[in-house]
């Protein structure tokens, strides 16, 4: 099996079998470390931001066939709580808004919260709008917080959320603009249940966190 920082990465059995029903919706949770402390003479905020931002999210199901019960379940029963991880993309967003015209890759090491980019198609105006996700080397799932243009040499720089990790900074690393997942494990000490009855089965909703 495919392994990351240690963890064993798990495939999501509707990715793996077109008879497995998958998730009926995503609640994404956006965290930030960011304080404020508030002065108790002058009522003056300050801001402490700490650069750093990550997925959070629960995972709904519809009831589904024994199929696809069996299969999520051993799924589950596989990511050993948070100690294994898998990736997982948005349901509802598998195509982006804007053209995403060509074939994308990082250009150059770099950091933070905007990302440059180069092999788009040149002279879009269209590239890429607020909203849409892209997905950068295999494993990191960003969003899009600016409509975004190419210039003549195909080249665009991205506003994105959250920021950059470290296995993104990497000269020529692929960027992904359709069905774009995300590496996610279990939040720790969440499990979820599950239920059966004589023509009924599902799963209840999975709590998930960014695996960084």
């Amino acid at each position: 099996m495919t392994t990351y920082n240690g963890m064993t990465l798990i495939r999501c059995p509707h990715y793996a079998a077109r008879d497995v029903s998958g998730p009926q919706s995503i609640e994404w949770s956006n965290n930030e470390a960011v304080a404020t402390t508030q002065s108790p003479f002058t009522g003056a905020i300050k801001t402490y931001d700490w650069g750093a931002s990550w997925w959070s999210g629960q995972v709904s199901f519809n009831k589904m066939s024994q199929r696809s019960y069996n299969a999520w379940t051993a799924f589950l029963l596989a990511c050993r709580g948070g100690a294994n991880a898998f990736l997982l993309g948005d349901p509802k967003a598998t195509y982006p808004m804007g053209t995403a015209i060509g074939t994308p890759t990082v250009n150059g090491a770099q950091s933070g919260y905007s990302l440059i980019t180069k092999g788009w198609a040149a002279n879009q105006s269209c590239l890429l709008r607020a909203g849409d996700y892209i997905q950068i080397g295999d494993y990191r799932l960003h969003r899009v917080t600016a409509d975004a243009s190419s210039d003549v040499n195909g080249a665009a720089t991205l506003n994105i959320w959250p920021n950059l990790r470290s296995d993104c900074q990497v000269d020529g690393l692929a960027i992904t603009t359709r069905a774009c997942k995300g590496l996610f494990k279990l939040k720790p000490g969440v499990t979820s249940g599950s239920v059966t009855t004589d023509a009924l089965w599902g799963i209840g909703a999975l709590e998930i966190i960014e695996a960084i």
